[in-house]
């Protein structure tokens, strides 16, 4: 059972990320830390209790940073409602937060659990990266780093989604990513390139289908991320794709690559420059994806529970 750190900024996907970690025997959730991003820290903290408790859990939840090391925070409502959560109605929850600051229980858990823990970050980079900052050291004794970030131009399916090259998490904090990627940390980066793939896509008619089971994990999962149909035609399961990788490595494969990030430019921002492949150097990035493995675990472990 592998040792995981959630790091999220809690909007619709991050939500399905979740449930798909909690119930997943292959994984033991030690913690889950937030971060700012589809919205403030204090929302997506909110946001994940919400979650947590909607489980029946009581997984500790750690407010990390309120704002990128680079520029203002931007967050997504379009995409992810006022809430975060799109248009689903949670109560208010009765779990609270640790008084512990999210960088500090990750470095307390890498002096514990060392070079078994994976940490999957499924928002901007910026906890990640002021832990870094804070004690370089941990760049040997972490297991790895699984984020879903960036677009790399590796298939025919990605795009930028903020803008025409630059995908959200990196765009928001591209100086966290690069401080992440440049770390000596064994990272996977899970970005646009194949969750954008149509193969592990949720379509208007699966969506329709997903809306008639009325098991209380799919009514949530109808009301998180109906407004991304109207918006997209179709359903990216960013993050939860990013976690799938925790679970079973068959799920995406990767080439190692050299990426440099654009910290700044009006239509670069965020963008991931892939220089050279399969160097020794860089970061393991997704280029394909099992579509079919992937969505049979969103119907049996977050649809049907």
């Amino acid at each position: 059972m592998a040792k995981v750190i959630l790091d999220v900024d809690t909007g619709v996907d991050d939500a399905v990320a979740i449930i798909l970690a909690l119930n997943s025997p292959e994984l033991e959730v030690m913690g889950i830390t937030t971060v700012a991003g589809n919205v403030n820290v204090e929302r997506a903290t909110e946001n994940t209790l919400k979650i947590v408790e909607f489980m029946g859990r009581n997984t500790p939840v750690f407010p990390g940073m309120g704002r990128p090391l680079w520029g203002e925070l931007r967050e997504d409502r379009e995409s992810h409602g006022e809430s975060g959560l799109g248009d689903a109605i949670l109560p208010s929850p009765k779990l609270k937060p640790e008084a512990c600051h999210a960088m500090d229980f990750v470095l307390q858990s890498i002096d514990v659990w060392g070079k078994e823990l994976t940490i999957v970050a499924t928002g901007p980079l910026t906890n990640l990266a002021m832990t870094i900052l804070k004690e370089p050291q941990v760049a040997l004794k972490v297991g790895r780093i699984i984020s879903m970030g960036g677009y790399f131009g590796l298939t025919p399916y990605g795009r930028g989604n903020v803008l025409p090259f630059s995908e959200f998490n990196v765009f928001t904090d591209p100086l966290a990513a690069d401080i992440v990627y440049h770390s000596g940390i064994e990272v996977i980066a899970t970005g646009l390139d194949v969750t954008m793939n149509p193969r592990a896509q949720v379509d208007g008619q699966t969506y329709e289908e997903i809306g008639k089971m009325k098991t209380r994990n799919a009514l949530l999962f109808t009301s998180l991320l109906g407004r991304l149909l109207v918006k997209e035609g179709a359903i990216s399961l960013h993050d939860p794709l990013a976690l799938s990788y925790a679970i079973s490595s068959s799920i995406l494969k990767t080439k190692r690559c050299t990426v440099e990030v654009e910290l700044q430019g009006e239509l670069t921002r965020g963008q991931t420059v892939v220089l050279e492949e399969d160097t020794e150097r860089g970061i393991n990035v997704a280029f394909d994806v099992d579509g079919e493995q992937f969505l049979s675990l969103i119907h049996e472990r977050v649809l049907w529970r």
